[in-house]
C-alpha cells in the first residue's frame, strides 16, 4: 500500500531549512508519510527527468505545503506549483517561514488558509494537518527546542537579512604588506608569494579557483588580486559578493592566520560597501545618537567605534585622498578577532543599522 504523500513546494535557496523540517517531520510521523522535496537529492533519483518526476509527485500528493520565505517570494515557481496543484484538487496550504506572515501575501496564496511557523505551535500545526487529512493520530510533539534548531537558519533567510544582502554591494578585505601594532616598532609582515598561500588555502578548503592572470585569482563569489607600488607588493585585496559571504568564514579566517609571519595577530578588519540608494550616515554625533536608541554602545577600541556582539565597527566616510588601506567610498568598517570572523554577525549588524536609519 502506497504511503500518503505530501509535496513540499519551496525555493531551492531554502533547501537547508526545508531539509531539516522534512527530517524532523519524518521522525514525528514514524516515516509513514511520503514527503516529496525536489531539492533533497533523494525524492528525485539521479538521472530521472526532473519535470516529469515533479509532475508525477504532484499528481500523487494529497497535500501541498507551500513554504513562503523572503527568498521564495522572489521566485514565481511556488506560484506555478501551487496553481497546478490547486487545479488537480490537491489541498494547498501556504506556510510562512523566516519572518513571512501568510496574512500579508498577495493573491492567490492569501485566499488559501495557511499558517506561520514562528514557534513550536506553528510546527505542531503540521501534525494537525496530517492527522486531519490522513486520519492519523500523531502526537503534537514539536518543542521549543525543535523550533530553536530552525532559528539559526531563519537568521540567514529572514526578511531583515534579505534586505541587508540587497543593500550590500560587496565586502572588501585588504591584507597589506605590513600591519603595524600598538607595540613600539612592531609590525606583522605578509609572507612571500601570498597569492600562492591564497591558492593553497582555497584548495585545502576544496573551493574551486582559477587564475585569470599572475596577479588575480577567481573563486565562486570572490576575487583576489595582488597590488604593487613601485614594483613591490603593497597588498592582497579580496572582494566578496554578499550572497557568498555566509560560506566564506573558513577562507577569511584561514587567510588572517596564514598570510602573516607572526602567528599572534590579534585583530583584523573588513569594509562593507553599499549599493547606490543606501547612503550611510557618517556624522559621528548623529550616528551615536541613533545607535544609542538601539542599545549599541561605544567600543573600548576607539571613541569613534561601537560594539556589536564580538565585533567593533564604525561608519567611515569617503577618504579625502586615496587610502591604501581602505576603499575610496563611504563604508562600514568592521574590526574582529583574527581567525574568528562570523559573517552572520556582520549581516545582522547591517540589518540593525538599517533599522536604526544609519544605513539607507
Amino acid at each position: 500500500m502506497d504511503k500518503p504523500t505530501i509535496f513540499f513546494s519551496h525555493s531551492s535557496l531554502d533547501k537547508e531549512y526545508i531539509s531539516l523540517l522534512k527530517g524532523k517531520l519524518s521522525k514525528k510521523t514514524a516515516k509513514t508519510i511520503e514527503i516529496f522535496q525536489s531539492s533533497d537529492g533523494e525524492s528525485i533519483p539521479f538521472g530521472n527527468n526532473w519535470v516529469h518526476k515533479v509532475e508525477e509527485s504532484l499528481n500523487n500528493a494529497r497535500i501541498m505545503l507551500v513554504f513562503v520565505s523572503p527568498l521564495s517570494m522572489a521566485s514565481s515557481w511556488i506560484y506555478f506549483e501551487a496553481g497546478y496543484s490547486y487545479s488537480k484538487d490537491v489541498r494547498v496550504i501556504p506556510i510562512g517561514i523566516c519572518g513571512i506572515d501568510v496574512g500579508q501575501l498577495r493573491p492567490p496564496l492569501n485566499l488559501l488558509q495557511g499558517f506561520n511557523i514562528s514557534n513550536s505551535e506553528g510546527l505542531n500545526n503540521l501534525i494537525t494537518v496530517i492527522n486531519r487529512e490522513f486520519g492519523c493520530d500523531f502526537e503534537e510533539g514539536f518543542t521549543e527546542q525543535d523550533y530553536m534548531d530552525f532559528s539559526i537558519l531563519e537568521g540567514e533567510n529572514s526578511s531583515e537579512s534579505v534586505q541587508a544582502f540587497e543593500a550590500i554591494d560587496y565586502i572588501y578585505f585588504e591584507f597589506p604588506k605590513k600591519i603595524k601594532t600598538t607595540e613600539k616598532d612592531s609590525s606583522f609582515s605578509i609572507k612571500s608569494e601570498p597569492l600562492k598561500i591564497v591558492e593553497q588555502c582555497l584548495n585545502d578548503l576544496d573551493i574551486s579557483n582559477k587564475y585569470s592572470d599572475i596577479n588575480k585569482i577567481h573563486a565562486p563569489g570572490i576575487i583576489f588580486s595582488a597590488h604593487s607600488e613601485a614594483g613591490n607588493l603593497s597588498a592582497i585585496k579580496m572582494k566578496i559578493d554578499p550572497y557568498s559571504l555566509l560560506k566564506c568564514n573558513d577562507i577569511i579566517n584561514s587567510l588572517c592566520l596564514e598570510l602573516y609571519e607572526k602567528e599572534n595577530l590579534k585583530k583584523f578588519w573588513c569594509n562593507v560597501i553599499f549599493n547606490n540608494g543606501f547612503p550611510l550616515e557618517t556624522t559621528d554625533f548623529k550616528v551615536s545618537s541613533r545607535l544609542h536608541k538601539f542599545g549599541l554602545q561605544m567600543s573600548d577600541l576607539h571613541g569613534g567605534f561601537f560594539k556589536y556582539d564580538e565585533i567593533d565597527f564604525t561608519l567611515s566616510p569617503k577618504p579625502e585622498r586615496n587610502d591604501l588601506f581602505g576603499p575610496d567610498e563611504d563604508s562600514l568598517r568592521v574590526v574582529f578577532d583574527a581567525g574568528s570572523f562570523q559573517s552572520q554577525v556582520v549581516i545582522d549588524l547591517v540589518a540593525q543599522l538599517m533599522n536604526a536609519k544609519v544605513i539607507g
